[in-house]
């Protein structure tokens, strides 16, 4: 398992779980979201897991370029 220390890091997944001893949740609204709203959280001294990994999607391959 990696673990990440450094300033900057960051995870990504559909789903994720934080252990945090301190937890402020932001109420701003979060400009990468459309519909369906994201809500953002400050964590002191957390640990974070990736539950469920992104699932990728290949483009299809019937387009062309000409």
């Amino acid at each position: 398992m990696t673990i990440l220390y450094g300033e900057g890091d960051g995870i990504v997944g559909e789903r994720l779980i934080a252990y945090a001893r301190r937890t402020e949740v932001m109420r701003i609204p979060i400009p990468r979201t459309h519909r369906h709203r994201a809500q953002g959280a400050k964590l002191d001294d957390a640990e974070c897991y990736i539950i469920k990994p992104i699932q990728w999607r290949q483009r299809s391959q019937t387009r062309s370029l000409h």
